[in-house]
């Protein structure tokens, strides 16, 4: 699945938090004119031109996309906590075909060379449950049954992504649009080991400054997580933004979301909230931690790489 070389882990430290970036792949994955279906040719290319070849080919056609999660690991009251944020697409399926030919996904052997074993995991939080978020909370053991990753681990998800998900899932053929659900989902709640959050008031403490934070749009129940403790807070994503066009303009959002006004709804609340708090944004999509700021008189908003907070990873 990974064609780039393995990237050095690096790390961002928010007061007792560390936060490690777990590279699943970065590859020209999608095609860019259907990822945002309503651009015009002309506008889509602008738009992608306007930031470079970091993140589109250079004839913008595919778009260049990384998948990865996030570790997130402190002590708290003399314990140490070990905590993911999305597990990627992870490793092989039965009933479903790897997202390239061939692929195997390297993400579990890049979190244990990071120094953490699956068992040592205290808590995996889902920002929504798309295949290549959830796919390394199973792996397959000898008999070819697909069990639990980390099964020490709670399983975090917020009610309202689980429940239409789990219900298209059990409506739907093996092997369909759900079957991510089936293999990377259920043995988790057949073990007992999902807990289903209810943001009733928009979001759930996690731990001592983290925080689950409902960021519906993309999905019935997509969530964001924020780190805070240190200068300013870390907001891990998720699927809000796919490529930093959307950071020019929040209104665009992508051909995979299930309401396309939601989503831009909440990435341009989130976005100004980030600006007027200096947050730092980490997207599963996107390679870079960074930071927006709102622009005086107009719509949309700039960003800025915030490469200054990584440090490299010592194992």
């Amino acid at each position: 699945m990974n064609p780039d070389t393995e990237p050095q882990p690096s790390t961002l430290q928010v007061g007792p938090w560390r936060i490690t970036q777990i590279r699943e792949a970065r590859a020209p994955f999608l095609e860019a004119a259907r990822v945002f279906p309503q651009l015009d040719p002309t506008g889509l290319t602008r738009a992608l031109d306007r930031h470079g070849d970091l993140y589109a080919t250079p004839d913008r056609a595919r778009l260049i996309m990384t998948s990865q999660g996030y570790l997130i690991q402190g002590t708290v009251d003399g314990r140490p906590r070990t905590l993911l944020v999305d597990t990627c697409a992870g490793g092989p399926k039965p009933h479903r075909r790897p997202p390239l030919p061939d692929a195997v996904s390297p993400w579990l052997t890049r979190l244990i060379r990071a120094g953490v074993r699956p068992d040592e995991v205290d808590v995996v939080i889902s920002t929504h449950l798309h295949h290549d978020h959830v796919g390394g909370n199973t792996t397959l053991d000898p008999d070819g049954v697909l069990r639990p990753t980390f099964a020490n681990a709670r399983h975090l998800v917020a009610r309202a992504e689980y429940e239409p998900a789990a219900a298209l899932a059990r409506s739907t053929p093996r092997g369909g649009p759900a079957e991510h659900v089936h293999d990377s989902v259920f043995p988790l709640e057949t073990a007992g080991l999902l807990d289903l959050l209810d943001l009733l008031d928009g979001d759930a403490v996690v731990g001592p400054g983290i925080r689950l934070i409902a960021a519906p749009g993309h999905t019935p129940g997509h969530s964001i997580v924020e780190v805070t403790g240190g200068d300013r807070p870390i907001l891990i994503i998720g699927d809000l933004i796919h490529h930093p066009l959307q950071i020019d303009d929040p209104d665009v959002s992508v051909a995979m979301c299930a309401d396309p006004h939601a989503s831009a709804r909440t990435r341009a609340r989130v976005l100004a909230d980030a600006a007027r708090t200096g947050a730092v944004l980490l997207a599963a999509h996107l390679p870079l931690p960074l930071r927006v700021q709102a622009r005086a008189g107009e719509a949309g908003f700039d960003h800025t790489l915030d490469l200054g907070l990584l440090a490299p990873r010592a194992c």
